[in-house]
């Protein structure tokens, strides 16, 4: 239970204690095979799949709970994360498509398609940002770079580009590796964060994602805007407003976005309208605002709102936490809503730690059976803003995923040991020429891939084999001195290994 005296350094452990007990969500919904659940409930058995999003926040989360010395096995839990997730499990397989995005609900136990789920573009591109921040936060750590580095470039994210002229990204994919059609989503929303990484992988080559790219979102004054009470907004449909989960996950997971000053001052808009709102609708108390997604009292139970639609007026603390990079002023208002003890819901561990959670001001009794780990993410990240805690500059840090530098080591492995298959670069670290040899028992299509750190494109090759042994010199001149990831695809497989040219 929360102290609630009010001197300063009372608030401080309140904030210290609801940061610490938000991390605690994320661990009660994760298994034995660092999978995470969709949502926890808080009384009875829990029901829910895996979601593929709520991965990637858990290996953000780990992360977190590392820094602050919470948990002792956090980079253990990140590697097993990372392992089974890119399907190296005997009986844990991931439901992907031919182009390698996720379903968006996955069986805890067996990676299958659950809930009649979508091949997801953003739920996957949460899920690698998630695995690319474990990547740079443990960056010592070969394994989980490579099953990082495994998860990036086994999926083919130009293909989620339906539209560079209009910034067209499908939502959903196909089976057979092709966007659904009817399922495109415009600028602006999260789906920048897949954008981000078509144009990362693409490189610096004239393509679809640098168009999209630079015609949507270098200049964040391009973006369309819908106006809420002389304050202007970014949207992706100028008659409907935006939930704010949106904007947060732009900043917390998107590095453009989050250094960039124009998307700043957005999100700030943002969150002088959502207060605004609640201020004009009247009832609410001052600390009880935020606008987002996740359980309300009304059937599905599973909620999203924005400025132009809240008939339950339900409000959302976790939104309140993901302005605070904006407002500051939002970590009182927490401290408020924790003293009012209205929205405190009881975690079903131990201890029974409270977390603030959605409450609905028109159906005062209602309370949440559940709660959302990939929405409930804003309160983890903006407690995790906070100065007395890691900063703001943490997610500038470790969200800045193609600024990367590697140290080739001798552990470092290409392919887990028990696969039947060998890829090798010989010599590594190398000073001029660089052979690639290949060899197994694969039947099918083979291509050879050389990214440079920022994740661009510099050399490619494809061949077909039965029964190989394979070597091929790579171009003189096409790798300068760097660091570079050189991937071997067989089918849908990818076996990626680093290599230092000095």
């Amino acid at each position: 239970m929360f102290l609630l005296a009010t001197s300063a350094a009372v608030q401080c452990q309140t904030l210290t204690e609801l940061f610490a007990n938000s991390a605690e969500v994320y661990e009660l919904q994760r298994n034995e095979l660092g999978i995470y659940r969709d949502s926890k409930v808080f009384s009875g058995d829990d029901l829910h799949p895996a979601s593929v999003a709520n991965i990637g926040m858990g290996l953000i989360q780990l992360c977190i709970s590392d820094s602050m010395k919470w948990i002792t096995d956090a980079e253990a839990k990140a590697l097993i994360t990372l392992k089974n997730i890119t399907g190296h499990h005997p009986t844990f397989q991931p439901d992907r498509n031919q182009s390698g995005f996720y379903r968006h609900f996955i069986d805890m136990l067996t990676g299958e398609r659950a809930w009649d789920s979508e091949y997801s573009t953003i739920d996957s591109g949460i899920l690698t940002a998630g695995a690319l921040f474990a990547k740079k936060y443990f960056c010592q750590n070969d394994s989980i770079a490579w099953y990082a580095d495994l998860l990036w470039h086994s999926i083919d994210w130009s293909v989620a580009i339906a539209d560079a002229e209009t910034g067209g990204i499908y939502r959903e994919m196909l089976a057979t590796g092709e966007g659904k059609p009817g399922t495109v989503s415009l600028p602006f929303n999260e789906y920048m964060l897949v954008a981000y990484f078509a144009r990362q992988q693409e490189g610096t080559t004239p393509g679809a994602a640098n168009e999209l790219w630079e015609k949507h979102y270098t200049d964040p004054a391009s973006l369309p805007t819908i106006d809420y009470a002389g304050i202007a907004l970014l949207t992706d449909n100028p008659d409907n407003y935006l939930s704010h989960f949106v904007i947060q996950f732009a900043y917390y997971l998107c590095h453009p976005f989050t250094v960039d000053g124009q998307y700043f001052e957005f999100m700030a808009n943002a969150r002088r309208a959502d207060s605004t709102w609640w201020a004009n609708a009247g009832g609410a108390k001052e600390y009880e605002w935020g606008l987002g997604a996740g359980s309300c009292p009304v059937p599905p139970n599973y909620c999203v709102y924005n400025l132009g639609h809240n008939p339950e007026q339900v409000y959302s603390p976790h939104i309140i936490a993901g302005f605070i990079p904006v407002h500051l002023p939002g970590a009182d208002d927490l401290i408020s809503l924790v003293v009012d003890g209205h929205s405190l819901y009881a975690l079903p561990n131990v201890d029974q730690d409270d977390i603030l959670w959605r409450k609905s001001l028109l159906a005062p009794a209602w309370s949440a059976n559940e709660v959302q780990g990939v929405d409930f993410s804003g309160m983890l990240f903006g407690l995790a803003a906070l100065p007395q805690h890691l900063g703001p500059d943490f997610f500038k840090t470790y969200n800045d995923f193609f600024n990367d530098t590697c140290q080739v080591t001798s552990s470092f492995q290409a392919a887990p040991p028990s696969d039947p298959f060998s890829f090798e670069l010989y010599p590594n670290p190398a000073t001029d020429e660089v052979q690639v040899f290949i060899s197994g028992t694969y039947i099918g299509d083979i291509s050879v891939e050389v990214y440079d750190g920022l994740g661009r494109r510099r050399y490619s090759s494809g061949f077909w084999k039965d029964k190989f042994v394979f070597s091929e010199n790579f171009p003189p001149g096409i790798l300068p001195r760097g660091c570079y990831y050189v991937s071997c695809k067989l089918g849908r497989r990818i076996f990626v290994k680093r290599l230092l040219v000095f």
